[in-house]
């Protein structure tokens, strides 16, 4: 963002305030498999949660429609539903027919768990686990209230957590469990 600026461009930054619901099945895939538990640093709060591909369409319609932003800098769409880490784990549980449970577990252990992770999938690294863990352990009371940006913004109705994992879109199939 500064380089741009410095560079003498003008850009609307998205900066989303939410959780993507493909990070569960990137962070917490193995261990939903193994142990039917979804270990991390976050509290059982209310989240802010939203599927890649809304945040996609959101980005598509800042390229094409930038009037919609209007003249700010940045913007900060918030997830489409508020869920707590014990609400996934009951929905993945139903989609997976089986028990899935979420444990919250120190910053530090989370960190090396993400790491670890990363030895067998690039997208992962130690600056995301820093970040995410960090993040996680650092939220301990309620968010701000989200805002409708992306329902305003999209074509459609942005999707569900149920509906993401019904699709497909997530990596995980109800018939395989």
């Amino acid at each position: 963002e500064d380089v741009l600026g410095c560079a003498g461009f003008s850009c609307l930054c998205l900066r989303f305030a939410a959780f993507f619901y493909e990070n569960l099945s990137l962070l917490h895939g193995a261990e939903i498999e193994r142990d039917g538990v979804m270990r991390n640093s976050f509290a059982d709060l209310p989240l802010p949660w939203i599927a890649g591909e809304d945040a996609g369409k959101v980005a598509a319609a800042a390229l094409l429609y930038p009037e919609r932003f209007g003249s700010v800098a940045a913007v900060y769409p918030s997830g489409v539903r508020l869920y707590r880490y014990s609400e996934i784990a009951d929905v993945l549980g139903k989609h997976l027919h089986r028990a899935v449970r979420h444990e919250t577990i120190p910053q530090q252990e989370w960190i090396e768990r993400i790491v670890a992770l990363g030895e067998d999938d690039r997208r992962i690294n130690p600056d995301m686990a820093r970040h995410i863990a960090t993040l996680g352990a650092g939220l301990s009371g309620p968010l701000p209230p989200a805002n409708r940006m992306v329902e305003e913004t999209i074509e459609g109705t942005p999707l569900s957590l149920e509906q993401a994992l019904a699709s497909g879109r997530l990596g995980w199939s109800s018939s395989a469990h």
